[in-house]
């Protein structure tokens, strides 16, 4: 028989094979024979394997760690070997296209304050989305519909936009007119506002195709012509869009002066056949 052993097991360490275990969370654990002696031997042993298991699972994600640190450190010093040898100036220049587009998107006044004329989607997007009419610039945003397609309600409120503006349209005495884009909702909202009898004007509205898009699109501007297609409301065509326009001065030409622009838009609007 063995000498009764007690062994402090409370927050306690043992150490076998060079690992520091945890025996147990147990106040005393009293050994009375050669059996007990033997469990909590085997008890140990299985406990130092697996802290030898996470000590190893450990040193490994070190090293992985490690080494992205050091290709990191290499991916940095390549390029800045590469602007030391003479790429700063493309980076330079690409900057100051930059600011150039941000100039045109938003229109800065002589103090270098935003004047609050915004002339591309990319600067007015996130003023119609704090306003709540994202939906209705799907058609020029994306060229897709909103998912999920909007209640009656949600519908009421686009609506009432679009008749607001059909009656800034009529006090202008503006009776028919062409949507600079569209999509499936811009057409229900029309076609439901003139059910309604509150269409004032006759209507086209295209299906903007965007670069984006798989040719399999254009089914749904076939859509948009099968189901609407009379005098006050149709489709019929497609939107192809590129670069900006002349009229704000957005696109790459604008560089030049006014007057050239406006001079070269005319030569291309009276030679180009649409």
């Amino acid at each position: 028989m063995l000498a009764r052993l007690v062994l402090p097991c409370a927050l306690g360490l043992a150490v076998l094979a060079g690992v520091q275990i945890s025996l147990a969370q147990n106040p005393v654990q009293a050994i009375d024979s050669t059996e007990d002696a033997q469990a909590a031997f085997n008890n140990a042993e299985a406990q130092g394997k697996d802290a030898r298991a996470r000590a190893e699972a450990l040193e490994a994600k070190a090293a992985s760690a490690s080494a992205a640190a050091d290709k990191t450190a290499q991916e940095g010093a390549a390029l800045a070997a590469r602007v030391q040898a003479g790429q700063r100036p493309t980076l330079q220049v690409g900057l100051q296209r930059a600011r150039r587009q941000r100039q045109r998107d938003v229109v800065m006044g002589e103090d270098g304050l935003a004047t609050g004329e915004l002339r591309e989607f990319e600067a007015f997007a996130p003023v119609i989305a704090l306003g709540g009419e994202a939906r209705l610039n799907l058609g020029i945003a994306t060229g897709g519909e909103p998912d999920p397609w909007p209640s009656a309600a949600e519908r009421a409120i686009d609506k009432d936009k679009i008749e607001a503006g059909l009656r800034h349209c009529a006090s202008h005495g503006i009776t028919s007119m062409v949507n600079m884009d569209g999509n499936m909702y811009t057409l229900a909202l029309l076609g439901e506002l003139r059910d309604e009898g509150r269409l004032t004007a006759r209507v086209k509205v295209p299906f903007h195709f965007k670069p984006h898009m798989a040719l399999s699109e254009l089914d749904r501007a076939s859509a948009m012509t099968a189901e609407y297609d009379n005098d006050w409301l149709s489709s019929g065509f497609v939107k192809m869009f590129m670069d900006g326009v002349v009229d704000s001065r957005t696109v790459p030409a604008s560089s030049m002066p006014m007057s050239s622009v406006a001079d070269s838009s005319c030569r291309c609007l009276s030679t180009c056949n649409f």
